[in-house]
């Protein structure tokens, strides 16, 4: 009996301290991720100019072009057309289509450039604009 005790104790002290050690601790928390925002800040606002004719046969030669940016999106208004929206892209750049044409461009810095190219292609105008 004695040399089962023996024998019993010490794994039963191993068992114990086993059973004793306190839990390792909770791995830390990731870090925090930084959300980068779709759209550059700092571009809000009402933007006027023209669109100028590249070539001669293109009328009107100079057309108003008003855009306003809030949020993220771009609202041009080209002389009497409608409205068109479009989202801004990280960079600040922007991408129109309409009435068949097609209008790019870019915001910065206070101000707007780019080019609209008419639907048959035939014209293609500067596009100029200043925040107000």
């Amino acid at each position: 009996m004695n040399a089962r005790l023996f024998f019993a104790l010490p794994l039963l002290a191993a068992v114990a301290a086993c059973a004793s050690s306190p839990p390792p601790p909770p791995p830390p928390a990731p870090a925090p991720v930084a959300e980068t925002p779709a759209f550059p800040p700092g571009l809000d606002g009402v933007y006027t100019g023209y669109a100028v004719a590249s070539q001669r046969a293109c009328r009107p030669a100079r057309q108003p072009v008003t855009t306003t940016v809030a949020n993220g999106s771009a609202v041009v208004r080209w002389a009497r057309r409608a409205e068109v929206e479009t989202k801004l892209q990280q960079d600040g750049s922007v991408d129109f289509l309409f009435d068949g044409g097609h209008a790019t461009g870019k915001f910065a810095d206070g101000a707007y450039t780019g080019t609209a190219t008419t639907q048959n292609g035939a014209c293609t105008y500067k596009v100029t604009q200043k925040r107000s």
